[in-house]
């Protein structure tokens, strides 16, 4: 895969990829005496609390490039776009310095409401495209919300006084509508519901052995849940379908009776309600856990909150099981890119196990050499 790194439309350093190395390339900023001669290497993350972040080293650039908007293109395609903070030169005879640039929510977190301001009667989806606008500039494109039923979950009651950061007011709607931030290309934010573990039934791509070198599933620190609930509600408010089913838990620890596992907007009729209440119960009874994939190649297709079905083999006492995992990249998407690698690191708190199915072993006869079948050669 190629990379190029852009600071206000302007390439830094060269094309790279597997073919070509890092720091072979020159580039010019607007005429100046702002020169980058290469790049060493980039690396940078999308986290859970919804901002993204791209820091990089290079030698030969000067001062003076701060509030450059900084594009990351994999194989032509924007990935990553942010604003550049002023760079660290560390005056050594090569000039290298160390930078880095953020996506629009941590510069929401520099800025507040200045002045006291409450919303009543609203969706989030008003709130957060008026936060937007407050921010201003390049804050206001790209704000993209996504809800199931906006106008059905009103706000009331959120006082914002005039030190509340805009960060703080995001982060507040979030929590109020169960919903997420992703930042995305293009200085964009996308909001969307937060996905459920194990409900998000498309799956973005499947790991199996041989594209991942490390898979950890910590059974220490499982999510638990008392009860499956699957609704989708009507136009009066009540619901058209509701079905639910109690987790029989395997282990020690019993869940809150309020630690409820929800299918929201479920589009089947009522059967297929308790039907898939009953399934998803019996995935949850071993419970939800936190997982790592560190080190797999670098997939420009994958987002924050998409889902995995990772696959291998485990191992016990006597026994062989082939165990599938869907996983919600839900914590951390990080990357890191050189001239040796070009690497993910996926992250999240829900791995549930969908699958595991027995392997045996080939039965050895006694006497029969492998490829020979009753004395007849294969």
């Amino acid at each position: 895969m190629n990379f190029r790194l852009l600071i206000d439309g302007l390439e830094l350093g060269a094309l790279f990829g597997s073919s070509a190395g890092l720091g072979a390339g020159t580039g010019i900023f607007d005429g100046s005496s702002a020169r980058v001669y290469g790049t060493s290497s980039m690396s940078g993350a999308f986290r859970a609390d919804g901002t993204s972040d791209l820091s990089f080293s290079g030698y030969g650039f000067t001062e003076g490039l701060q509030d450059g908007d900084v594009v990351l293109e994999a194989n032509g395609k924007p990935y990553f776009e942010g604003r550049l903070e002023e760079p660290a030169d560390d005056h050594t005879p090569l000039f290298s310095t160390q930078a880095v640039a953020y996506g629009p929510l941590k510069f929401m977190a520099d800025l507040s409401f200045g002045e006291e301001v409450r919303y009543d009667g609203v969706t989030a989806s008003y709130v957060l495209r008026d936060i937007h606008a407050r921010a201003g500039g390049d804050f206001r494109r790209g704000v993209e919300v996504l809800q199931r039923s906006p106008d059905k979950h009103p706000i009331y009651g959120l006082l914002f006084t005039e030190e509340t950061t805009l960060k703080e007011g995001v982060d507040a709607v979030l929590e109020s509508a169960g919903m997420a931030a992703v930042e995305l290309p293009g200085f964009r934010v996308s909001y969307r519901p937060v996905p459920r573990p194990g409900a998000t039934t498309k799956i973005k791509d499947v790991y199996g052995p041989g594209r991942f070198t490390s898979f950890t599933v910590d059974r220490s620190g499982a999510k638990r849940f008392k009860k499956v609930v699957v609704f989708r509600r009507g136009e009066g408010g009540g619901y058209d379908v509701r079905a639910e089913a109690l987790v029989e838990n395997t282990g020690r620890f019993r869940p809150n009776k309020l630690r409820i596992f929800y299918i929201p907007e479920f589009i089947g009729d009522q059967a297929a309600a308790r039907q898939k209440a009953s399934e998803q119960a019996a995935l949850l009874a071993g419970g939800a856990f936190p997982w790592e994939m560190p080190g797999v190649a670098f997939n420009r297709d994958l987002v924050l909150y998409d889902s995995l079905r990772v696959e291998r083999e485990e191992k016990s006492p006597g026994r062989k099981h082939r165990v599938a995992y869907e996983c919600l990249i839900d914590s951390e998407l990080g990357f890191e890119i050189s001239s040796q690698s070009q690497d993910m690191s996926l992250s999240g708190s829900a791995a549930i196990e969908v699958k595991r199915t027995r392997l045996y072993d080939p039965i050895r006869l006694p006497g029969v050499s492998p490829g020979v079948v009753s004395g007849a050669s294969l």
